[in-house]
């Protein structure tokens, strides 16, 4: 007698979750599973086979989750620091509003700029000297789990699509505070109206919300800086550049008009500020260009090869062998230094580096030229110290007689405009009518 047949095997069950990094669909794959669910996997054709491809739905809507939720994160942290910079810039004790306000714009564009890019990009860069540094601790799997060893096509999909959906994300939430501010003004109105007991709390609800001109000035050289640094490898951003630029002008000139209340009178400190740092973008702008540019290999240029080739190459031979690890290889980023001088050398980048050679010593000697200048204004100041020139300004006694000076009339507070309603008193009828 024959022994009977083994039973059927259960159909195979899909995997729990998928890797789309693993999985390699060629043209004949179609057939697969995996292969035809992968194929489908954006968020309008996958719709059609939701039932079929079940467990990659889940995949797909948890991935977009989990980007939307670091999206508001950076939204969130952006508004934290923004409070926090606020309160902490005052402990510096600024002798005027204009240098506090250069010092809270430089303080904010910075830690925007790396909570909106910088982070980014480390994240999913790959590190593997720290990554070895924390095998066995507590933060490992946490930390330096980047994968992104170069801007291959893949950086883009990931770390490039997370920088754009930043800079549309961004600068909406920003400007929404606008909307808030807006309800917050009209309610106060509403209830001073009724709660007010003197004068002064009825005018302070009438006058408006703070108008803080460095915040707005740091928002924009955080979008300046990200699209200068990206836009060589992604010219999305610069549109979207121009959109919040946009959106910043309509919705701060309602701010200014309708909430807002008029701002001090503040000097060139701010925008003078802005100017001298918006010149470092562009050495941002030209590293992101030579090394996107130059993830393909082609031969180096020979004009600027025969200017700066030796040098650059006996400096990246210098780095490599003197410099102290993990500097040598920037923590396992850059194994081969070499490299480097290859990328920076080659047809389609030699002129960038040789742009970004001639950027970096002006910006060298500009920066050299005002300490000197400085040093020399405190030790010569006659000589070196700006002197103002009076416009036609009238002698002291003239302008006395003439009351053309500003400021107080006499030394007594009790009697000084501004401080006349904080000394009178409020008189309260009782029901029996004693005061």
């Amino acid at each position: 007698q024959s022994p009977a047949p083994p039973p059927p095997l259960p159909p195979p069950s899909p995997p729990p979750y998928f890797n789309a990094s693993s999985v390699t669909c060629g043209p004949y794959d179609a057939f697969c599973f995996s292969c035809y669910c992968l194929e489908l996997i954006t968020a309008s054709a996958i719709l059609k086979e939701s039932e079929y491809c079940s467990v990659y739905v889940t995949g797909y809507s948890m991935q977009l989750i989990a980007g939307a939720t670091a999206q508001g994160i950076i939204v969130v942290m952006n508004t934290f620091l923004n409070w926090v910079i606020l309160k902490l810039v005052r402990f510096e004790r600024h002798h005027s509003a204009s240098s506090e306000q250069r010092s809270v714009m430089l303080k904010l564009f910075v830690s925007q700029f790396f909570n909106t890019a910088v982070n980014l990009v480390v994240i999913s860069a790959s590190f593997p000297w720290l990554k070895r540094q924390l095998k066995g601790s507590t933060a490992e799997g946490l930390l330096f789990e980047g994968d992104k060893e170069d801007l291959s096509p893949k950086w883009y999909q990931e770390v490039g699509y997370a920088l754009v959906l930043s800079m549309l994300v961004n600068p909406m939430a920003q400007r929404a505070q606008t909307f808030v501010r807006s309800m917050k003004f009209k309610w106060q109105r509403t209830a001073a109206r009724t709660a007010a007991v003197t004068q002064r709390q009825l005018n302070e609800a009438y006058e408006g919300e703070e108008f803080v001109l460095s915040v707005r000035y740091g928002e924009i050289l955080n979008i300046i800086f990200v699209t200068m640094t990206f836009s060589a490898g992604i010219p999305l951003l610069v549109p979207l550049a121009a959109f919040s630029f946009w959106q910043h002008y309509l919705v701060d000139r309602y701010d200014f008009l309708r909430v807002a209340k008029l701002p001090p009178r503040y000097s060139t400190a701010l925008a003078d500020g802005a100017a001298e740092v918006m010149a470092y973008a562009s050495i941002g702008h030209l590293l992101f260009f030579i090394w996107a540019n130059s993830f393909h290999r082609m031969d180096p240029d020979p004009f600027v090869y025969g200017l700066l080739g030796s040098y650059i190459e006996r400096g990246c031979e210098i780095w490599g062998k003197n410099a102290p690890a993990p500097l040598d290889t920037l923590f396992g980023a850059v194994p081969d230094t070499a490299d480097v001088a290859r990328r920076v050398l080659q047809r389609n980048t030699a002129w960038g580096t040789l742009t970004l050679a001639v950027v970096i010593a002006v910006l060298l000697l500009r920066t050299t030229a005002t300490q000197i200048r400085m040093v020399l204004a405190l030790a010569l100041p006659s000589i070196f110290l700006p002197q103002r020139e009076a416009e036609g300004n009238p002698s002291f006694d003239v302008a006395v007689q003439g009351r053309q000076l500003a400021g107080p009339t006499t030394y007594c507070v009790k009697e000084m405009p501004d401080y006349v309603m904080a000394y009178q008193k409020v008189a309260w009828e009782q029901d029996d009518g004693t005061l």
